[in-house]
């Protein structure tokens, strides 16, 4: 017999948080945050119908489900059973500090710096087709950082008016101009390797098994210098045929971006009725290159390798600097 929940228990999310706030120097404000939260019951795939690991059989993977090794009669039409589980959990803890300085002096800047860190031991993603947990009976072994834990983010925006400059006439061609830069850089999400073989014999589709970390360094420390070998293959081992590697789930960070945006307008004044708008708009500035996230499967030629750019600035616009002019006018 095979027993199945009659139902599943709702998600809770606990919220709590703390904040200090100073005002100094008349236009400054500085806040301190501590954010938190905590969520229960997250519902996951967990596969109810596992193949079995025999020392020694040459058996399929159907012939070792399970419900197969119960009833080899009425078990063995039974495939994989991926049903959905309530026992993921998942803590979030957060430093959040900010700087604002108000409109004065010709210019304002608010910037930002976050501290973050979340763990589960799944993430809900939508629908649940196929099992998520690595190991059936262990779900405590999948426990590590969410998919979107974004350890570092720092924002910056800055505006600021040129001030009146010359006479008459140079007042009116250098005066007033705003400009704008917002730079934005955080660390990379987390990156999950798995085997890409079914070593633990779990039969599980998609494989979920992870492998043996055999040295630390996973990440090459100069993988930018001259090929986009991001990940050290070396440091890591298949795990051994029955077992299931002790490398966590996502270990390891992808690579970091930074985008660096800015823009430069001026509004020319004629007479009450017609006005100029001058603008230069500037995406990815200085031309960083934000790369993508590696291959992450441990028997892939090209594991560890880089082969992509990530999308920078509003409605990803591309990897490459990118300016924009415009002149609209108003009357």
């Amino acid at each position: 017999y095979v027993v199945m929940p009659l139902y599943l228990k709702p998600t809770y999310i606990t919220d709590w948080n703390a904040s200090y706030q100073h005002q100094f120097g008349g236009n400054w404000l500085a806040t301190i945050s501590y954010l938190g939260n905590k969520t229960t019951h997250l519902w996951a795939g967990q596969e109810t119908n596992p193949s079995v690991y025999i020392p020694g059989s040459t058996a399929s993977t159907q012939n070792r489900r399970v419900l197969t090794l119960l009833n080899p009669t009425e078990g063995l039409p039974i495939g994989s059973m991926p049903t959905a589980d309530d026992g993921a959990n998942a803590n979030y803890n957060a430093m959040l500090l900010s700087l604002q300085h108000r409109f004065s002096h010709n210019y304002t800047v608010v910037t930002n710096y976050t501290w973050s860190h979340c763990t589960s031991e799944a993430d809900f993603e939508g629908e649940i087709t196929s099992p998520t947990f690595e190991d059936p009976h262990n779900l405590a072994l999948d426990r590590g950082p969410c998919d979107s834990d974004v350890r570092q983010i720092f924002n910056l925006s800055f505006v600021a008016l040129t001030p009146h400059i010359g006479g008459s006439f140079w007042g009116k061609i250098l005066g007033n101009w705003q400009i704008a830069p917002i730079i934005e850089a955080h660390t990379g999400l987390p990156l999950n390797i798995t085997s890409g073989i079914d070593n633990s014999k779990t039969g599980f589709n998609p494989i979920l098994d992870r492998p043996n970390l055999i040295a630390p360094d996973v990440v090459n420390s100069d993988w930018g210098s001259s090929l986009p070998q991001y990940l050290n293959a070396a440091a890591l081992a298949q795990n051994a045929v029955g077992t299931y590697g002790n490398l966590g789930r996502n270990a390891v960070y992808g690579p970091g971006t930074l985008e660096f945006d800015a823009s430069l307008s001026r509004i020319f004044t004629f007479n009450e009725r017609w006005r100029l708008e001058a603008r230069c708009d500037g995406f990815n500035v200085i031309n960083h290159t934000n790369f993508g996230n590696p291959t992450t499967t441990l028997n892939s030629t090209t594991f560890g390798q880089i082969s992509s750019t990530q999308s920078v600035g509003p409605g990803q616009l591309g990897t490459n600097r990118i300016l924009q002019f415009a002149m609209k006018l108003y009357f």
